[in-house]
């Protein structure tokens, strides 16, 4: 991190030369009457949620940029740096930090549908088709083996869903914006969605 600093400092010397560079560079890390080093108070930074990081920006104009052109993208390459296309992270410095922030937000590696295992019958299922003898919920497979227990998918459910001799559908319709899924973080990072666990 200490290099992703140093040239922070260099962009804001070269950003600001009609200010005041020694009060510019000091405002913002005098802690206690301590001047803290730039360092110190990115790795700081960092730590903060979403919410505290769009907020502190006020505090200051180094903090500001800091912010702004360094720290959302420390926090989205620590988060998701294993996880993340090669294609994604090529696009990462080029976003700006509110869709930085919005894709912080967003829940990445995390089931969305509701009802997934039948532990509440059909709620929020959508039924197609229910033919033979209509679709069953099982408080556990029967005829079959037991659901993994090391699947985050389950999250310790038992039940699930099981058809008959004939065909049985169901649907459920999954809005991505309405889990913080924006449409910048579609068009700009175009995660892949996993189906699993379906037959």
């Amino acid at each position: 991190m200490g290099s992703h600093v140093s040239q922070t400092m260099k962009m804001m010397q070269s950003n600001s030369a009609e200010d005041n560079l020694e009060s510019f560079q000091n405002n913002g890390l005098i802690f206690n009457d301590k001047l803290i080093p730039l360092e110190i108070v990115c790795t700081i930074l960092t730590y903060l949620d979403c919410e505290s990081l769009v907020r502190s920006r006020s505090v200051c104009k180094v903090w500001k940029f800091l912010i702004e052109q360094k720290i959302f993208k420390i926090k989205v390459r620590e988060k998701y740096c294993t996880t993340l296309e090669n294609s994604s992270k090529s696009v990462l410095h080029k976003l700006q930090w509110y869709i930085l922030c919005q894709i912080l937000k967003a829940p990445f590696y995390k089931n969305l549908l509701l009802n997934e295992c039948g532990q509440e019958s059909l709620k929020h299922w959508t039924v197609i088709l229910s033919g033979g003898n209509r679709w069953k919920i099982e408080p556990t497979p029967q005829g079959s083996d037991a659901l993994p227990d090391n699947e985050l998918e389950f999250a310790c459910h038992k039940s699930c869903f099981a058809t008959s001799y004939m065909e049985c559908r169901k649907q459920q319709i999954i809005e991505l914006k309405n889990h913080g899924f924006t449409n910048s973080i579609m068009d700009h990072l175009q995660p892949e969605i996993h189906v699993c666990w379906t037959i």
